[in-house]
């Protein structure tokens, strides 16, 4: 299995603009407990939502969120 870290700025630029995540959650349609838990890292955003990011803050998706590239992909033998 591969594995990849995606690394996010949604934090910074919600707070910069000084948006709520519950703001944030209602003008998008997600579960402010999701917006929490991309920001967190503590799931990896749908390709779906980081264009939905990328389109509400109106900047390419590589502002918001890029490849970790720092860490190497790991495969596991099964």
């Amino acid at each position: 299995m591969i594995k990849l870290k995606i690394i996010n700025n949604l934090k910074g630029i919600r707070t910069q603009r000084k948006i709520a995540q519950k703001q944030l959650a209602m003008d998008t349609g997600y579960d402010p407990r999701t917006i929490r838990r991309v920001e967190l890292g503590e799931c990896c955003p749908s390709a779906e939502f980081m264009f939905e990011m990328s389109d509400y803050f109106g900047v390419p998706i590589e502002e918001i969120f890029a490849l970790d590239k720092s860490t190497e992909s790991v495969q596991r033998g099964k």
